[in-house]
């Protein structure tokens, strides 16, 4: 007796269930895999704008300190990496309220609620979050901001060079005063 493949009269029907196999197949990866590899990646992409823009508050900070434990006048320039749909912020010591003073706030705009942020803000219309982070000096330091008050923002990713100087200041209680602008 003959195998069912092997007759002449079956290999069309052989074929058929082949491409009826394949077409399952690529319907299941297109309804099941894809969107689920898309909400990983968005995950992924977040989570790497949220790092990049941690490290470069922090980096902010801790120039600031830097500059802060050093002896007499200092400049030192750093370049710090910007994400894109991210915001570095700068509060001096003249900021209104005494527990938004002398820091450095984070914001990054991501499209997932990435477990990596501190503080997520979700958004409703279009339905997005924003992580926010503060990062204070903890040194007693009078920052200057008024050379950078706001980076980033922008659609791209930015490197951008800000020189941070301190100088002793004139007043007859002598404080450090720290400046930070942008180069």
């Amino acid at each position: 007796m003959e195998h069912f493949i092997l007759r002449k009269k079956n290999k069309g029907q052989v074929s058929v269930e082949f491409m009826l196999l394949i077409v399952i197949v690529l319907l299941y990866i297109q309804t099941v895999i894809q969107p689920s590899l898309n909400v990983a990646s968005s995950s992924v992409n977040d989570s790497t704008r949220v790092g990049q823009a941690r490290f470069a508050a922090e980096k902010l900070a801790n120039a600031v300190e830097f500059a802060q434990s050093t002896y007499g006048t200092t400049k030192q320039t750093i370049t710090i990496l910007i994400p894109k749909r991210a915001t570095i912020a700068c509060f001096d010591s003249s900021a209104p309220e005494p527990n938004n003073r002398n820091r450095f706030e984070m914001k990054v705009k991501i499209d997932s609620d990435v477990a990596i942020c501190p503080e997520v803000i979700p958004n409703t219309d279009p339905p997005t979050y924003e992580c926010v982070k503060s990062f204070f000096v903890l040194y007693d330091v009078d920052i200057d901001c008024s050379g950078l008050l706001t980076l980033g923002g922008t659609t791209k990713n930015v490197l951008q060079k800000v020189v941070i100087r301190r100088r002793n200041s004139e007043v007859a209680n002598p404080r450090l005063v720290v400046e930070i602008d942008v180069e």
